[in-house]
């Protein structure tokens, strides 16, 4: 479990979280979300012409922006400057079986939530224990599963209300995560040595258990269930990602597969990809674009949608009437 790659240390993390934000505050957060819910109550703030869409959202660490776009035909039909809100940018993204968007927020510990297609938040989830980086929700439960780089992993019942948090001796900080399709929670991080793990909340569980990986895979990257596997960024190089398919045997792990993707980023800020419907979609091009590539087959790119600047990062697909 070398590190194979660079790595952004959890240092540099907090700082690229905590650095790029609006300088707001939580009180004005807090007033913010009020005037949002009133707002729902008397008829909720949409984007109409995304409403019924399937559409894909995507984060900029740097512009405090997060695009919206048609999915899969890449339209962009609204841009949301998450730094208003009091706390920023927006990091990792996430979405739910009802369409809801889950924005991990850099200032504030907060996790933002945003209806389908809406253009102002309808909750926000906090704790002081975390610095949330990315997340996942269990399709079965509804459970927000939150990676944070305080060295903790956090859940969210409902994703709503308190979470309960959960650590692992001499992890300093973790990344992404994902749930799979029996509910159990996937975790990677770095040690305090920046040496890579990965770690599983059982379903049900009351404790992180590490799991041991047979790869030369490092922190920084994504992961997410694919359905059949957990699909992880293993090693970025010549322009190329690799993504290694892993199969779990109680606290083990074995590649069974890589998908190689040509014009991927080469970058020093993490990111996350998104699998659906067999295509995996994440920024490339030095994190300027957004690119789609079969999925596990890989390859070149099936599509890119140019957006500019060197900061993307976050990306989920919201899906409209589930």
């Amino acid at each position: 479990m070398k590190n194979g790659h660079w790595a952004l240390g959890v240092s540099a993390i907090a700082i690229v979280l905590a650095g790029c934000g609006g300088a707001m505050g939580p009180s004005a957060a807090s007033s913010f979300i009020s005037e949002a819910s009133s707002s729902q109550s008397h008829g909720f703030a949409w984007n109409e012409p995304a409403r019924d869409k399937s559409l894909l959202y995507v984060s900029s660490v740097y512009s405090c922006d997060v695009y919206v776009f048609t999915y899969p035909r890449g339209k962009l039909v609204q841009t949301l400057n998450v730094c208003g809100l009091g706390f920023g940018p927006a990091f990792g993204l996430c979405s739910d079986q009802g369409g809801d968007v889950f924005m991990t927020m850099g200032e504030g510990f907060s996790i933002f939530k945003f209806a389908h297609g809406g253009t102002q938040p309808i909750a926000q989830l906090e704790n002081e224990s975390l610095l949330p980086v990315g997340c996942s929700v269990d399709p079965k439960t509804q459970d927000l599963g939150v990676a944070s780089a305080e060295g903790n992993v956090a859940i969210f019942k409902n994703g709503s209300g308190s979470p309960q948090i959960y650590y692992l001796r001499d992890v300093a900080g973790f990344f992404f995560c994902t749930f799979d399709g029996h509910g159990n929670l996937f975790a990677d991080g770095e040690r305090s040595d920046r040496t890579f793990t990965l770690t599983e909340l059982p379903k049900g569980g009351s404790a992180l258990r590490e799991i041991t990986v047979s790869a030369n895979v490092g922190p920084g990257f994504a992961l997410q269930w694919d359905g059949r596997y957990v699909a992880i960024g293993a090693t970025q190089a010549s322009n190329k990602f690799i993504l290694d398919r892993i199969r779990l045997r109680g606290s083990a792990a074995k590649v069974v597969g890589t998908t190689t993707l040509d014009a991927a980023p080469n970058t020093s800020i993490p990111f996350q990809f998104w699998l659906q419907n067999g295509v995996v979609i994440q920024p490339e091009s030095g994190n300027a674009e957004i690119g789609f590539w079969n999925y596990p087959k890989g390859g070149e790119a099936i599509k890119d949608i140019p957006i500019g600047g060197s900061s993307l990062v976050g990306v989920t697909v919201s899906v409209a009437g589930r």
